[in-house]
């Protein structure tokens, strides 16, 4: 595994505000590490919102591709349990299986947009030694 590699981090344009930086970092940091409990080597990130609840506590929701899925147009989603909605510690992390990026959430929308006006694109680095 290479020491350093920059993933594409997706969000959508009213969730990525530019003064916030240290937060989408923070969302950054937890979304790779939900992804990478079960792919390696991620290569785009979609990080599909706010913390959520259910049954198993607070998570963010993330989709996730590494190169051959973007080939193929599929991805997984995850879910990354944390202690609570103010931390970003990941506790627990819990995967689908991989699904086409045409594939519909419960309400409708698809769950890996396929008009990238919707999304913005933040490119962050990460070391094998991160925390």
């Amino acid at each position: 595994m290479p020491p350093n590699k920059f993933i594409t981090y997706l969000f959508y344009k009213d969730q990525a505000h530019p003064k916030q930086q240290d937060r989408l970092r923070n969302l950054a940091a937890l979304a790779y590490k939900t992804a990478t409990d079960c792919e390696p080597h991620p290569k785009e990130i979609f990080i599909r919102g706010l913390f959520q609840k259910d049954p198993k506590g607070n998570h963010l929701t993330i989709s996730h591709k590494n190169a051959d899925q973007i080939r193929q147009k599929t991805h997984v989603t995850s879910h990354g349990y944390v202690l609570n909605k103010l931390s970003f510690k990941l506790k627990e992390a819990t995967h689908s299986k991989m699904k086409p990026d045409s594939a519909r959430k419960f309400r409708g929308g698809p769950v890996w947009p396929a008009n990238n006006k919707t999304l913005t694109a933040l490119k962050f680095g990460h070391s094998h030694l991160d925390s």
